[in-house]
């Protein structure tokens, strides 16, 4: 016997099907038939669906089944939850020890928040709700009033936690220390900020933010592009005075024997390189090629191109020791081109302000001033023979060092800057440092304590699985999650499918694929 549908086509061209239980024999001339046992409606009846379903029951009783699920009745999906993410970033974490390190009441409240800043940055209220997304049974009970205080527990251990990191990002990573690269960003603070006076404060604002109080974040990183360690400042605190106090930390948190010292020309100053030779430390800094002396800076740009080496097709470097100190010179020809067409855009954007523009505040707020020619405050002309100058500039840049490194070297380590910049705008746009909420002062540099544990983990995964898409990476491995069916009353955790990115960041971190039944 068998489940048979049989057509009939109306007479106005419409279709009906009806269900019947057939059994097959042979004609007495042995041709192939079938005979109705019993016919149960139309498939579209939901009575026909029903006399099935209780006819499908009642055989199974009579033959002994008694697990047989209708998956209409029996079966229903209680909750689906993300898994992928914390697995991996808890592989991390405890490869860098941060599960020894951390170990306390609050471990696991940082641990939620650093994984909540990787994979969806919200507000403290709102990772409370994310949390419901994830499947993690230790953060069930976990309370919102619970990751404040967290905040204040993480300070108490930053020099301690940082210190400790210093030596497994060297290993787990394998990061070479003998480079550190140093920048500062400035973070914006969306409140009056008065229960934190001493370190939100107006400044010069690296996000055109003029109006928001802010303060400085000074980001210590290896050439291979992962932090170390991170200090905060009050906003108005300019790079140069932050420089030398996080030399002299880093010399006596980590015990550092011999470091370059790679920085951007914010941190030059007579002051910070008398201090890092005193301290005989080597350095590669950025040289602000508009604030050089005439003379000085003719002898380092003015020949036209001659002397230098080529290190790629966009990229020539030529040397120049000059009172007894060495000074290296790049040029990149297809940056020269570009910066030669935006002066000449540069020039018809400030003669139109010259027409057009009745009220003169853009002359001092935009620094326009030095490129026009004025008499008591009214603009004459615009300055066209200054204009022309600015061209010596163009596709070079200046690096001090008082290093033996060949000076290709020194070119490549200064380009990998661009590697602490780019950690910049993770920090303030993928783990959205801001905007900071927080009140005071220990809990703002709790958050942004967090956050850079964050930008750690994400950076090292980074590290870690180069042959992939970062983005594509997460967006797999939040693809990789569990959910409780519920069959007949009985409960069962099931995990979904894995993505292939996803099981190559497993493999790679030598982490164990989650069990299909949990």
């Amino acid at each position: 016997m068998h489940l048979k549908t049989k057509r009939r086509v109306n007479k106005n061209g419409t279709v009906v099907e009806y269900l019947q239980i057939v059994e097959s024999y042979r004609s007495s001339e042995g041709k192939p038939k079938h005979r109705v046992i019993l016919s149960l409606g139309r498939k579209d009846d939901p009575k026909s669906k029903e006399k099935l379903s209780c006819l499908t029951h009642k055989l199974a009783n009579i033959a002994g089944i008694k697990d047989l699920v209708d998956p209409q009745i029996d079966v229903s999906l209680e909750w689906s939850k993300v898994i992928g993410p914390n697995l991996v970033i808890r592989k991390l974490w405890n490869d860098l020890n941060l599960n020894s390190i951390l170990a306390g009441k609050y471990h696991e409240h940082v641990l939620m928040m650093v994984v909540n800043r990787v994979c969806d940055p919200r507000s403290k209220l709102s990772c409370m709700r994310w949390k419901d997304t994830v499947y993690e049974p230790l953060w069930n009970d976990i309370q919102l009033h619970e990751l404040y205080h967290a905040l204040d527990w993480l300070m108490k251990k930053k020099e301690r936690i940082e210190y400790e990191m210093f030596w497994k990002i060297r290993d787990v990573f394998n990061q070479d220390v003998d480079l550190m690269l140093f920048d500062t960003t400035s973070v914006s603070y969306f409140g009056e900020g008065e229960h934190a006076p001493e370190l939100l404060k107006f400044g010069h604002s690296k996000d055109k933010r003029s109006d928001l109080k802010q303060l400085m974040i000074g980001l210590l990183m290896t050439k291979g592009g992962i932090p170390v360690a991170h200090e905060v400042f009050p906003g108005n605190q300019i790079d140069l005075k932050s420089f030398p106090l996080v030399v002299a930390k880093a010399r006596d948190k980590f015990g550092l024997k011999r470091v370059v010292w790679v920085c951007d020309r914010g941190m030059i100053s007579k002051d910070n390189i008398d201090m890092l030779e005193g301290l005989k430390q080597e350095y590669i800094i950025g040289v602000r090629m508009r604030q050089m002396e005439s003379g000085f800076r003719a002898a380092l740009l003015d020949d036209h191109h001659l002397g230098y080496n080529k290190l790629s097709s966009n990229l020539f470097v030529k040397e120049r020791e000059i009172n007894g100190r060495r000074y290296i010179v790049c040029y990149n020809p297809t940056q020269a081109k570009e910066d030669a067409i935006n002066r000449e855009h540069f020039k018809e954007i400030i003669q139109r302000k010259v027409v057009e523009k009745t009220d003169k505040s853009w002359i001092v707020k935009n620094g326009y001033k030095k490129y026009l020619k004025l008499r008591e405050d009214i603009i004459e002309s615009v300055d066209f023979d200054r204009l022309e100058k600015e061209k010596i500039y163009d596709g070079k840049w200046i690096l001090l060092t008082n290093t033996k490194l060949k000076y290709s070297e020194v070119a490549r380590y200064y380009k990998s800057l661009c590697q602490i910049e780019n950690a910049f705008r993770e920090l303030k746009s993928t783990l959205d440092v801001k905007p900071i909420y927080h009140w005071t002062e220990k809990r703002i540099r709790g958050h942004i304590f967090v956050c850079f544990l964050a930008l750690v983990l994400e950076l090292g995964l980074q590290n870690k699985l180069e042959k992939v898409s970062y983005s594509e990476l997460v967006d797999d491995l939040k693809q990789v999650g569990v959910s409780l069916i519920k069959v007949k009353g009985v409960e069962t955790i099931k995990r979904t499918r894995i993505p292939e990115e996803a099981r190559y960041a497993f493999e790679q971190l030598k982490l164990s694929l989650p069990e299909t039944n949990l």
